[in-house]
């Protein structure tokens, strides 16, 4: 998958992100991105996973992946908005206790 970490600010626009062995999208030690208009789906864990700080904007995805779509633990926090994430085996979003992300208009089905 795509992995940032410390000042890294990466856009991911119109890619096809599947079949990795973790997460499709990992943010964290304060990195962050923008992912927008992806189809993420196939990653063994997660779709987008934000921890330690991590910061990413995630928007206008597809993500379809075995345990959860989005998760985020460890302080992850960043933007998630008009996502749609599909058939998460275990929960579409997870928000650990210590989190603080903003959720706008993602729909999970």
């Amino acid at each position: 998958g795509v992995q940032t970490e410390g000042p890294s600010n990466p856009l991911l626009r119109c890619n096809r992100i599947h079949h990795n062995g973790g997460a499709g999208f990992i943010a964290y030690q304060s990195g962050c991105g923008l992912l927008e208009e992806n189809n993420i789906y196939g990653n063994k864990k997660y779709g987008v996973q934000s921890k330690t700080g991590g910061n990413p904007t995630v928007r206008q995805n597809r993500i379809k992946d075995k345990l959860y779509g989005i998760y985020l633990t460890e302080g992850g926090g960043g933007v998630y908005e008009e996502n749609r994430i599909e058939q998460a085996g275990g929960t579409g979003i997870y928000i650990a206790s210590d989190c603080s992300p903003i959720l706008v208009s993602n729909e999970v089905v």
